[in-house]
């Protein structure tokens, strides 16, 4: 991994601030470079103060914004810097943020917001689940038929899985299911299909929470287990989607959206959500139908258009917009003469 090329002093805040965070990330040991890049930063903050901000309700527009990711990874709402603030407050926040689980340090000078989140949901007070009592291989495992060559390490892959969940080691489990998930595309019709059976058993849902949590502490493991949980089916679908609504934020839980963006079984989980009364449920609600752009969630999103809350409103415009489908159109031309200007603006943008 190269880290990116160094800013113009000139260049805005947030650019100096992402290339610092990712230089300690992939090369802490360039210390002269680490130290100009500090000084450029202190020196663009020396006479006018700057704000950054994760966008916590925008997550849809933060694809390829690494500093929002890690903000949002951190559980950084905003930070906020007053002009004048010294290099080594700006650089405790830095390490601060490139390291995965060191206390984000707040000063008068440097002032951070954090994202409330539910202590199950910090990723630094984790609740993993004990170590799952092991069955008899025979019961978890099919044995693979002789001379199958693929099977047979497919079988070797699931026993070693097993055995990992039960003496609680979920980090090289997480890596035993993904390594499965590519070996079954390769196997015929119906044996593909009794291995499949087999990994989604040992998949259990107190396993997915297991690995959920752990990847709240290693956020570069958040993209295998989004794809273990869309293998998952219903089930971690309904597990994702408890978890996303036991706060009004997304934090470091945003991962798990990404997971539902992919899950066509998702939907049906969804159409109640748009009944309820809570803001964050029906912002959940519209943001997951405009990504999975299934035509059964259009007529509750076109309802939302109405709603009293602007971030519902907004969420529903987002996804309608995302529909190649004609019958969006004149909703989304009715938005533009709402009386609110932020959303007409929204529904022109």
């Amino acid at each position: 991994m190269t880290t990116p090329d160094a800013p113009e002093p000139s260049a805005p805040f947030a650019e100096q601030l992402a290339y610092l965070i990712a230089l300690l990330r992939q090369a802490p040991e360039r210390e002269d470079e680490v130290c100009r890049a500090v000084e450029s930063l202190a020196a663009r903050v020396a006479r006018e103060p700057a704000v950054v901000e994760a966008g916590i309700e925008n997550t849809w527009a933060l694809d390829g914004d690494p500093l929002k990711e890690r903000l949002l990874v951190r559980g950084v709402d905003a930070i906020r810097v007053r002009a004048g603030a010294p290099a080594p407050e700006l650089l405790a926040l830095v390490k601060a943020l490139a390291d995965d689980t060191a206390p984000i340090p707040s000063t008068a000078a440097v002032q951070v917001e954090l994202v409330p989140a539910p202590a199950a949901a910090r990723p630094s007070a984790p609740v993993v689940p004990p170590p799952l009592s092991p069955l008899p291989p025979a019961q978890q495992v099919p044995r693979a038929r002789p001379g199958d060559r693929l099977a047979e390490l497919l079988e070797s892959v699931l026993r070693d899985l097993g055995a990992k969940l039960g003496e609680g080691r979920y980090h090289p489990a997480l890596h035993d299911a993904q390594a499965a998930l590519r070996l079954l595309p390769g196997l015929s019709e119906e044996t593909r299909r009794t291995f499949a059976i087999a990994l989604r058993r040992l998949l259990a849902p107190p396993v997915l929470q297991a690995l959920i949590e752990q990847a709240y502490r290693i956020p570069e493991e958040q993209p295998r287990t989004v794809e273990v949980l869309r293998f998952a089916g219903a089930g971690g679908a309904e597990l994702a989607l408890e978890i996303l609504r036991g706060s009004d934020t997304l934090g470091p839980r945003g991962f798990l959206l990404d997971a539902l963006s992919g899950m066509p079984e998702a939907l049906p989980l969804l159409l109640p959500l748009f009944q309820s009364d809570r803001w964050f449920d029906l912002w959940l609600a519209a943001e997951l139908a405009g990504r999975l752009g299934r035509a059964e969630a259009v007529p509750h999103l076109v309802r939302l258009l109405g709603h009293g809350d602007e971030r519902v409103r907004h969420a529903a415009v987002d996804a309608l917009g995302r529909f190649r489908d004609r019958s969006v159109v004149e909703p989304l031309r009715r938005a533009l003469g709402h009386p609110s200007p932020a959303t007409r603006a929204r529904a022109g943008g």
